[in-house]
């Protein structure tokens, strides 16, 4: 469309004339923006795929930081580098992480001046330096390459907008071996700049001295930045920068008033009516008004709005934290097909009711746009309240939930038990099987979790629930954590031991969904033994808060089977089942000691005098020698 309305195939008229350096710089950075946004949509969904080895750490973000005390183990230093600030950064979009930094510095004051020399390492999503790949390598060659392709043609997005065109320096169209020969030019000299982000990247040179990697990284950029002022200062007087005159090209301006292009000549016989489809016919407002509003805005956005929630409610019955991969894919895809459609509407009815207004009836196309506004508002609104939160969960469960804490399986009591402690995250059933595979004696689970994915809850509760186990709580085991809990056989609590209830949650989540899974939750507590007053009491926190039943009703709803003091001792608890000797067993190695096997029965009993311990106590100790080392007896 560009090249019909300012340009043809005949050569540009002298009266162009050349761009100014505003102009060209503005079309830059226009070609750079739209790069490096597909570039961080790309990061947005392969950071979590990947948990954190491909990332964007520029473009436009919200940075968060955090101040460590020491550097992770496997980042390397220059050894003349002396740091004195050392953060951890994520970069994220809307809440979706893009990039993950560790910046090692060395910060000093010079006078009015402060002096900063850094080293950045990439952390995966967990906080572990890696040697990933950034999406930032690939800024400037895809720049270079997204120009040539489009120069070639009726010139790059940036170049439209700011209605400027390449073409040879007579004014002709531009042929494609001077477009080659102008962008092969600008690639050999911004070679080093290439080369170098991925030397640092992909090799070991971070224990090189600080100022060699300084100077290194200067020499790479520096005839990049030579020939970019040396383009500037020609560029600002009007004149052919040195790769155009050696490409033979010109950057025109396309202004209307500057332009004088011959008009194609009329055609012999007459138009030629091009058969569009329904779609194209909509999109460039040829329909109706009657039928771009009433059929394509509000029959078809009625159809499309069922078909996006059935698809939606599926993806949340079937459980997004169950395949979390898959679930971020179809729901990136749920939300990309509302753009799209939201798009081809809005535009279709846009330019149908623009025609109706030129046609002489202004209200009803006034009306159309109004109503057209107010609908791509509700959808913003959705996406921005739902679907975006709804993807930045699903991508935390991806990502590897580093929100919920980090997790630990203990093996103790010579097998018997088994302790889970830490946030139930995606996998951790999986893990719970491995161990209980390899466990023929275990006969306890001990918990302590602050909860996390409720499936992964009941896949881990399942389990217990599957091999006869008991379950107990010395500290605390809330939300989810109280699923897997109920899974045991017996469940025995300590008396300082905390079980915390409260209502599901997850980012997006509607009125109408909430409900929905409030009773799910009621019933899953109800095939779990509870009754249905205590589920319904259990669901009746807000996500924000906890309810903590005392122990007598724990003991009264069969919650706990068994409620044990705090500090029962081992003999106390010989007297008790096998299950209560595992427990205290577990309790002795909590404390640092070695949980031994019970004694053995005697064979043979030996009667003892009855004054026996008398005489022991009133008889005198025989004389000791004194300790060489204390001196004492």
């Amino acid at each position: 469309m560009f090249a019909e309305r300012f340009v043809t195939d005949q050569d540009l008229s002298s009266k162009l004339k050349r761009a100014g350096v505003w102009r060209r710089l503005g079309a830059v950075l226009i070609d750079m923006t739209a790069i490096a946004v597909v570039l961080q949509v790309c990061a947005l969904v392969l950071f979590p795929l990947s948990h954190g080895h491909i990332q964007f750490a520029d473009g436009v973000y919200a940075i968060s930081c955090r101040k460590l005390d020491a550097i992770p183990p496997g980042v390397a230093i220059p050894a003349d580098l002396k740091p004195n600030r050392i953060v951890d950064c994520t970069n994220a979009v809307f809440g979706l992480p893009s990039a993950r930094m560790l910046r090692v510095a060395q910060v000093t004051q010079e006078g009015p001046f402060t002096k900063e020399i850094h080293i950045d390492s990439m952390l995966d999503a967990e906080g572990t330096p890696i040697k990933g790949l950034s999406l930032g390598l690939f800024l400037l060659p895809l720049l270079l390459a997204w120009r040539a392709m489009f120069d070639i043609n009726a010139g790059t997005p940036g170049r439209r907008i700011c209605r400027s065109r390449l073409a040879s320096a007579d004014g002709s169209a531009v042929t494609n071996a001077a477009v080659r020969r102008r962008y092969g030019l600008l690639i050999l000299i911004a070679s080093p700049a290439l080369i170098w982000p991925v030397v640092v990247s992909f090799l070991d040179i971070a224990a090189l001295p600080a100022s060699l990697l300084l100077g290194l990284t200067l020499a790479s950029y520096c005839p990049l930045l030579i020939v970019g002022l040396a383009a500037w200062r020609q560029v600002y007087t009007r004149t052919d920068a040195w790769y155009d005159r050696f490409a033979a090209t010109a950057v025109y301006c396309l202004d209307r008033s500057e332009a004088s292009v011959e008009p194609p000549p009329p055609l012999a016989d007459g138009p030629v009516r091009v058969q569009r489809s329904y779609l194209v016919r909509h999109w460039r407002g040829e329909l109706s008004l009657a039928a771009s509003y009433w059929v394509n805005g509000a029959l078809l956005g009625v159809i499309a709005t069922l078909a996006i929630a059935v698809a939606t409610s599926l993806v949340v019955q079937q459980g997004f934290d169950a395949q979390p991969v898959p679930a971020l894919v179809l729901i990136c895809v749920i939300w990309l097909c509302i753009s799209l459609f939201t798009l081809w509407q809005t535009v279709g009815i846009w330019r149908s009711a623009t025609r109706y207004r030129d046609a002489g009836d202004s209200a009803w196309g006034g009306i159309a746009k109004i109503m057209v506004a107010l609908g791509v508002g509700i959808t913003l609104w959705h996406f921005f309240t739902q679907g975006l939160p709804q993807i930045a969960g699903i991508a935390e469960i991806v990502a590897g939930d580093s929100a919920l804490g980090p997790h630990q399986f203990r093996v103790l009591a010579s097998g018997e038990l088994l302790e889970f402690t830490g946030g139930i995250k995606f996998g951790v059933a999986k893990e719970l099987e491995g161990f209980l595979s390899a466990m023929p004696e275990v006969k306890t689970v001990r918990l302590d979790s602050t909860g996390g994915r409720i499936r992964e809850a009941q896949a881990m509760s399942d389990l217990i629930k599957a091999r006869g186990l008991s379950t107990m709580v010395e500290k605390q085991c809330l939300s989810a954590c109280t699923i897997v809990f109920l899974g045991g056989k017996d469940r025995v609590i300590l008396s300082d031991a905390r079980l915390g209830f409260h209502q599901p949650s997850y980012r997006g989540i509607t009125s109408a969904e909430r409900s929905r899974t409030i009773a799910i939750e009621e019933e899953r507590l109800q095939k779990l033994g509870l009754t249905r007053a205590f589920a319904e009491r259990a669901n009746s926190a807000e996500p924000n808060s906890m309810w903590f039943p005392d122990h007598a009703e724990l003991l009264r709803e069969h919650v706990a089977t068994e409620v044990l003091p705090a500090h029962a001792t081992a003999a106390a608890a010989t007297a008790k089942t096998v299950r209560t000797i595992a427990v205290d067993a577990g309790t002795a190695a909590d404390r640092g000691q070695a949980a031994a096997p019970p004694w053995p029965r005697p064979t043979v009993s030996v009667p003892l005098p009855p004054d026996l311990v008398q005489r022991l106590q009133s008889s005198k100790p025989p004389g000791r020698f004194p300790s060489p080392v204390t001196g004492l007896k």
